[in-house]
């Protein structure tokens, strides 16, 4: 793994040779946080979506890297030390990370490396693997779009994860614009001589939609009256007079 993150940081340094600043803006933002349990063990898993803030700012996406913070007190210290992180991206739930190129069942992006900050935040780094001209489409745009999904597990599920993305100055402007060609091969992996990327300098972090439900709060605010609640694959659907259904994960 560390031999990885080396790699990584070194093909990081060599993208600097190649890319210029811009001043679009970025957002990111946690969609759908959601408490599961699986046997004994219980998750805090939420998506990470990302968008620009004008519609005239989207682009197709290279390389990019997030660090996160947490609570220790709820998931303990050294997350990734001690596997108890996952970050994944499927492609058929459509998340930007998994993407395809657009003629093979191809992954755009590789090198996808989770590593311990500190002991309170880990640190997620990607890189672009195929060049530009493989996706037809700009995959950031004005429309929020999910770029992966975070789960990691709980010590004590009693605790307040205060999950949020870093936002201090060295943390911050990660992600890049896609390397080229923008014309060439269907099957183009990235070249960096005379193909710039550019940086994004503006990143804006918005994490006040953290905080899953708890049983209680959707009651409150669906005003739902349980009738002979079934717990199923760590579910438990409920449905009130109204026949209105709900999914509540646990």
């Amino acid at each position: 793994m560390k031999k990885n993150y080396l790699r990584i940081v070194k093909l990081l340094i060599l993208c600097l040779f190649f890319y210029n600043s811009y001043g679009q803006k970025i957002s990111f933002y946690f969609e759908n946080p959601q408490i599961t349990t699986f046997g004994t063990n219980n998750y805090y898993e939420v998506d990470i979506t990302i968008k620009t803030t004008d519609k005239s700012d989207s682009f197709k996406m290279g390389s990019g890297q997030l660090y996160f913070n947490y609570n220790t007190d709820a998931f303990g210290e050294n997350v990734m030390a001690n596997n108890n992180i996952e970050i994944s991206y499927p492609n058929s739930e459509g998340y930007i990370c998994g993407q395809f190129i657009d003629d093979a069942p191809i992954p755009i992006y590789k090198n996808f490396v989770i590593n311990d900050n500190t002991i309170s935040r880990v640190s997620w780094v990607f890189l672009q693997n195929f060049a530009a001209c493989t996706f037809a489409g700009d995959n950031v745009t004005v429309i929020p779009k999910k770029l992966c999904h975070l789960k990691i597990k709980y010590e004590d599920v009693n605790q307040d994860p205060q999950i949020c993305m870093e936002s201090k100055p060295v943390f911050v402007n990660q992600f890049y614009t896609a390397f080229g060609p923008y014309n060439g091969d269907k099957e183009q992996k990235i070249t960096y001589s005379n193909n710039q990327t550019t940086q994004i300098i503006n990143d804006l972090f918005d994490c006040n939609n953290y905080k899953s439900l708890s049983l209680e709060e959707v009651k409150s605010e669906t005003n739902l009256f349980c009738l002979n609640p079934v717990r199923l694959n760590g579910y438990i659907n409920f449905s009130n007079s109204t026949d209105n259904k709900w999914k509540f994960m646990i």
